[in-house]
């Protein structure tokens, strides 16, 4: 079974709320107090069912353990790794947005990047780059709705280690993407149509 639609939505935003007691008065007197509260909110981006830029056909979300001192990697190419909603395989070729998330453990933080080999670089400036979250903290998140980031047999893989070495770690795993790279076909021998 494989998708035939759907939409993914992404967002984030950014509250902070202040108070100021006024120049000159040492306590925090509600009545004379300033408040402020600064809202930033980030353009949300949606994501169509398809084929073309700004669309998906594959993806995948699920919790996954990554023990004590140790650490995972997911072939984003075979899709074995990282199964779809449906429990089919989700073999990508373009990714669009990765969002990695700690749901318990992970006080010491978690790193992604960085696989041994086939590495899948994804927004990193160069392979072998690595970045950490923590628990209570941002995930991780990146993304390009429009040309997205290739996966191929030679960059493929994507690693989760896990820096404490005493406490199990879970994190929520999102992805999103397409089954088709810019460029490749879409039909037999007789019909000449790439995937734009």
């Amino acid at each position: 079974m494989a998708l035939s639609g759907g939409q993914v939505r992404s967002s984030a935003q950014v509250i902070v709320r202040g108070i100021y007691p006024p120049q000159g008065v040492v306590t925090a007197d509600p009545i004379k107090s300033i408040r402020t509260q600064q809202e930033v909110s980030i353009q949300p981006s949606t994501l169509e069912f398809g084929t073309g830029d700004e669309t998906f056909d594959r993806v995948t979300v699920s919790d996954r353990a990554v023990p004590a001192g140790s650490s995972v990697t997911w072939d984003l190419y075979t899709g074995t790794d990282l199964l779809g909603p449906a429990g089919e395989v989700c073999a990508f070729r373009t990714i669009r947005e990765v969002v990695i998330s700690i749901v318990s453990g992970g006080a010491s933080g978690i790193r992604i990047g960085g696989a041994s080999s086939n590495e899948w670089p994804g927004w990193f400036a160069a392979a072998g780059d690595k970045r950490d979250i923590y628990a209570g903290g941002p995930p991780f998140w990146d993304g390009d709705p429009q040309g997205g980031k290739v996966v191929t047999s030679a960059a493929k893989n994507l690693k989760v280690e896990n820096l404490s070495s005493s406490v199990e770690c879970v994190v929520r795993v999102a992805i999103v993407g397409s089954a088709f790279n810019s460029g490749m076909p879409l039909g037999g021998l007789l019909l000449a149509l790439t995937y734009p």
